[in-house]
């Protein structure tokens, strides 16, 4: 069934229904599958006519509505434009929020499930629909704090800032928002937030909190896995990559928030984040045990082009699963290596860019050799070679050339051995 409205608003409740029409033996489809156009021609006299036509089928129907009983008057024009404007906030404020919403949590069995339909949700909403302006991103903020104190284990957040900005602020520590990400992390939440549909305007690059250095900033791909044009690249004005990670985003499945029953498709970042969002969820739930920082290290390490990452797509397409079972893929199976004297050696931060600080500690005097390795084993280089001159041994390193993965620093004392396993990550 076709229903023909006439008004401003948003949602059909607020508008005059004109007519309908319906089309029929139109045979069952695959949703989305039936496609249907729709034209309007309204003549000199007012009489409009309204045709609709299934593409696949050929199957169509018009309708004829002549500029005479139930037709708004000009007086009824004038006031509904007024009421629109004035309700615009409110018929609008709920549109994103839903549409993004569902992705995590939509729970209709047959038609739309979500990534993580069976998680709780706190709800925020920090955004002014009608303007954008800096106190939004004292609401995110506070939206962040009330999360925290209420027990949020993962924040999603599709939306982002830039207006007051230059490209020199996106460097992880200048945007308000950033900071306040930064800081979430730091007190155990995972922050996931859309990297932005800038790709193809002037701005091109990535939008705050996406800067930041400890969130999982997502850029969207098609549905074949090619990047979205409008995906916003990297790198941040210090060099790092972003995004972190990409997920569908475009025409990517959702509710339609002006219906109880239809679905719709909607394409941006904001369509790919909370698909990660809810992913980290799931790894969370199977390894509870896992800090914030430990899970973004999973999904970027697990990504599809973690070996050779851009600042398009990243470190690559999530997996999900891979990060579920990331930490099985880096044991070590030697018992060789087992030392039976320890002699203790510590690198931090890990993950770690661009440089790492290893604390070596044992007997003055005792020879010393480290070693890097990478995770097939392959030598890349000593870093010391001589005697300990005290009981604490600093050491740094800095990759020059070397990829983003996992690497192996191997100390060596007396015939004892020590391995630690270092993530570095651009």
């Amino acid at each position: 069934t076709i229903k023909v409205y006439e008004g401003e608003r948003t949602l059909t409740k607020h508008n005059n229904l004109l007519g309908k029409f319906e089309l029929l033996d139109i045979p069952p489809m695959p949703k989305g599958k039936p496609r249907i156009e729709v034209i309007f021609n309204v003549d000199t006299n007012g009489i409009m006519s309204i045709s609709a036509k299934e593409l696949s089928t050929g199957v169509e129907n018009t309708i004829t509505i002549k500029n005479e009983k139930g037709r708004l008057s000009d007086s009824d024009i004038k006031s509904m434009i007024e009421d629109a404007e004035q309700y615009k906030e409110n018929d609008n404020q709920d549109y994103h929020g839903t549409a993004v919403l569902s992705t995590i949590a939509a729970n209709a069995p047959g038609e739309l499930i979500g990534v993580a339909f069976d998680a709780e949700f706190l709800l925020a909403k920090t955004e002014d629909v009608t303007e954008e302006v800096q106190q939004e991103e004292d609401n995110y903020i506070a939206g962040l704090e009330w999360g925290e104190a209420n027990g949020a284990d993962v924040v999603s957040t599709s939306l982002g800032y830039l207006d007051w900005y230059t490209y020199e602020d996106m460097d992880g520590n200048t945007a308000v928002t950033t900071i306040g990400i930064d800081i979430a992390v730091g007190l155990g939440m995972v922050c996931v937030t859309a990297a932005g549909n800038s790709g193809n305007d002037n701005w091109y690059y990535i939008i705050a909190p996406a800067d930041a250095d400890s969130v999982i900033a997502v850029g969207a791909v098609r549905e074949s896995g090619q990047i979205a044009s409008f995906s916003s690249h990297g790198p941040t004005y210090d060099g790092r990559i972003k995004p972190e990670v990409c997920a569908r985003g475009s025409y990517t499945w959702c509710i339609n928030s002006n219906s109880t029953t239809e679905y719709s498709q909607m394409s941006g970042t904001s369509l790919a984040t909370p698909l990660v969002g809810g992913a980290v969820a799931l790894i969370l739930q199977a390894k509870p045990e896992w800090s914030a920082m430990e899970v973004r290290q999973a999904v970027i390490m697990t990504a599809s082009q973690s070996n050779d990452p851009d600042n398009s797509y990243g470190y690559g397409i999530m997996n999900a699963l891979d990060a579920t079972n990331y930490e099985q893929t880096v044991k070590i199976d030697n018992p060789e290596l087992t030392p039976n004297l320890i002699h203790l050696i510590k690198a931090y931060p890990n993950p770690f860019n661009p440089s790492i600080t290893i604390d070596i500690m044992g007997q003055i005097g005792s020879t010393i050799h480290v070693d890097i390795f990478s995770l097939n084993g392959q030598w890349i280089e000593t870093l010391y070679s001589g005697t300990l001159i005290s009981t604490l041994q600093k050491l740094v390193w800095s990759p020059n050339k070397q990829t983003s993965g996992i690497y192996f620093i191997r100390s060596m004392t007396d015939g004892n051995i020590k391995m630690q396993k270092v993530t570095f990550l651009k």
